[in-house]
């Protein structure tokens, strides 16, 4: 989960959030609405500082958090948002005997290695209602500007998920993915000019740096989720 991992006094979950568009995150994030009914409960797990509760609360969804970081949530909670500090995964298998309507993992995963990320879908997918939703979102390491820099100036980040990945990890947890794309919401803001530019050079160069930033995998809960304390 995204805490606050130190080394030599430098705090490096703050220092990738400095290169963060708060506007940017609440505009995206308001995608995200549209996967979740109205009044269901929802819970963004690594919420950071809130940039999806903001915009669930205004929504009319019955939305909390939790995050690692206590300067997130001390963030949060200021603004009146309902937040835990708690470590993920416990969070998760402690919600199997009460599950939610929907969970948002919105830039998490990519924090953790294989087995960890595996482990965090099978909780999820457990911590769900029957026909209860999950929101993965990711870096679209397909893009040349997440793969060549973006992904790489957050130091906390472990390894990158391909949506193709992500899908089969939903379906090994006894998820149905209803949705996987990458987001348009997060295709590099432009000029028409540079949109123009960046087209021809796409067309000679066989590189389109014009992708999505970001990808996004949603999957529903259907039968029995697989047990979220079987090692993968």
């Amino acid at each position: 989960m995204k805490g606050r991992p130190e080394a030599e006094g430098v705090d490096l979950a703050a220092l990738a959030r400095s290169f963060a568009d708060p506007r940017a995150e609440h505009r995206v994030r308001s995608g995200y609405l549209r996967w979740f009914l109205p009044g269901s409960r929802v819970v963004d797990v690594g919420c950071g500082h809130g940039a999806f509760l903001d915009v669930a609360r205004g929504a009319g969804l019955r939305v909390s958090g939790l995050d690692a970081s206590p300067l997130a949530v001390e963030s949060c909670v200021r603004r009146g948002h309902d937040v835990e500090q708690v470590d993920a995964m416990e969070w998760l298998r402690a919600r199997a005997a009460d599950p939610v309507d929907g969970l948002l993992c919105a830039h998490l995963i990519e924090h953790m290695d294989g087995r960890g990320a595996a482990s965090l879908v099978a909780a999820a997918a457990a911590a769900l209602r029957e026909r209860g939703v999950l929101v993965l979102v990711t870096p679209n390491h397909r893009s040349p500007i997440v793969h060549e820099e973006m992904f790489w100036l957050d130091p906390t980040h472990v390894r990158p998920y391909p949506r193709a990945l992500l899908e089969r990890l939903c379906h090994a947890a006894g998820l149905q993915v209803v949705a996987s794309f990458d987001d348009p919401a997060t295709r590099p803001r432009r000029s028409a000019w540079r949109r123009m530019v960046a087209r021809l050079r796409a067309a000679c160069s066989g590189v389109d740096r014009a992708l999505p930033l970001d990808s996004v995998v949603v999957a529903v809960r259907v039968g029995v989720a697989a047990d979220p304390t079987r090692s993968p």
